[in-house]
């Protein structure tokens, strides 16, 4: 089911992944990858606190799961919990500080907040882990044009 579930998800049949990932969870409620797969439909179809409650259960199984921490981030910035969201990104930066993304994030996050020099720090050591990071490139220009 899990296979399957990933499959449609990346063919956006969101529904029928979502069907995938709740039955792997209903056989085996340790699947994180199936928590946080169905998070990632929920926060697709743009229902956060569903999306927030399966990353959560992830991250519980898996405490080390960064990419968990990283939606769960993003989830918690589109309903506006910047500072939970800040606490994600953090997290998944100390458990994996070779991804870039939740660097990119927390730096757009702090942009938004007028906090250009922590933004600046971000987005440097993202480049460094990723030099052709389009969102990364694209907010260093912006901050580069607040100057």
């Amino acid at each position: 089911y899990y296979a399957r579930g990933e499959l449609y998800y990346n063919s956006e049949k969101y529904e029928k992944a979502l069907s995938d990932f709740s039955e792997v969870i209903k056989i085996n409620g340790k699947h994180d990858q199936a928590y946080a797969g169905r998070g990632d439909i929920y926060y697709m179809l743009e229902k956060y606190e569903k999306a927030i409650s399966d990353y959560t259960k992830a991250i519980k199984i898996n405490s080390k799961h960064d990419i968990a921490y990283i939606n769960r981030g993003n989830s918690y910035y589109s309903i506006e919990k910047y500072d939970k969201a800040l606490a994600d990104y953090t997290q998944a930066i100390k458990i994996n500080s070779m991804n870039a993304e939740p660097y990119v994030n927390r730096a757009t996050l702090y942009y938004g907040m007028g906090q250009t020099k922590k933004a600046e720090s971000d987005i440097k050591r993202a480049l460094e882990i990723e030099p052709e990071n389009e969102a990364a490139l694209e907010l260093k220009s912006k901050i580069k044009g607040m100057k």
